[in-house]
């Protein structure tokens, strides 16, 4: 195997440096990290959407179950995994990939952090979320890179899409004391009638800061067609 002078020095700088464009693991689903706990819209009044979350030997996780109408919101609910946890500084990256698949009815998944805990009692908390169904969802595992750029705040809750990101308005981007302390994880499936089963691989904090996938980012119109959010 051959390795090029400039891979050779970022090995290097990796190790002696590990927040030099080095990756973060936040949650390997082949074998998890963390504990991870199922919310759904039922916490809420007339809510119905049923979620679960189980390993498989395949080296993932599935997280599969069905959402609902919600009466409250007048849309479909939502069904999400959450950990609480001290996870490892990302300061140094520019990005959240998030390795999954899914063989159909994709739309609607979100990941989402932040760097306070969450109240348990309350079923929507201020954090950064983005949509991952914006990106082509295959049915073979795939990383999917979301700059914190996409992320944002400011959502709409009956629905779950986010209304502002970061780049749109950089006061609310994720700061480098922010992305130090991040408390909180979340993969939703919300505002999309119907059953759902995403196989979840990975979640990390990745140094590269332009979206990865071989679709790379639907434009509007197909996200439609494909019934992505």
């Amino acid at each position: 195997m051959k390795i090029s002078m400039s891979s050779a020095v970022a090995i290097t700088l990796a190790g002696v440096f590990p927040g030099i464009n080095a990756d973060v693991v936040l949650e390997d689903f082949s074998n998890p990290m963390h504990k991870w706990e199922i919310v759904t819209d039922n916490m809420l009044t007339a809510g119905s959407s049923t979620a679960s979350l189980k390993p498989n030997a395949g080296g993932y996780s599935s997280f599969s179950g069905s959402i609902n109408y919600q009466p409250m919101f007048g849309e479909p609910g939502f069904a999400k995994i959450m950990s609480i946890d001290k996870f490892p500084s990302i300061s140094n990256c520019e990005a959240i990939e998030i390795t999954l698949s899914c063989a159909s009815r994709c739309g609607g998944v979100y990941v989402a952090f932040a760097d306070t805990t969450p109240n348990p009692l309350m079923p929507f908390m201020l954090n950064w979320r983005s949509s991952v169904s914006a990106y082509w969802i295959s049915d073979y595992p795939d990383g999917i890179t979301i700059p914190f750029s996409e992320f944002g705040d400011v959502w709409d809750f009956s629905t779950g899409r986010v209304l502002t990101t970061c780049e749109e308005d950089p006061r609310i981007c994720p700061s480098k004391w922010d992305l130090m302390g991040i408390k909180f994880l979340e993969v939703w499936v919300q505002g999309v009638l119907g059953p759902f089963d995403v196989d979840l691989y990975s979640i990390k904090a990745s140094a590269a800061a332009e979206p990865v996938n071989p679709a790379m980012a639907l434009p509007a119109q197909s996200r439609h067609q494909h019934g992505k959010a």
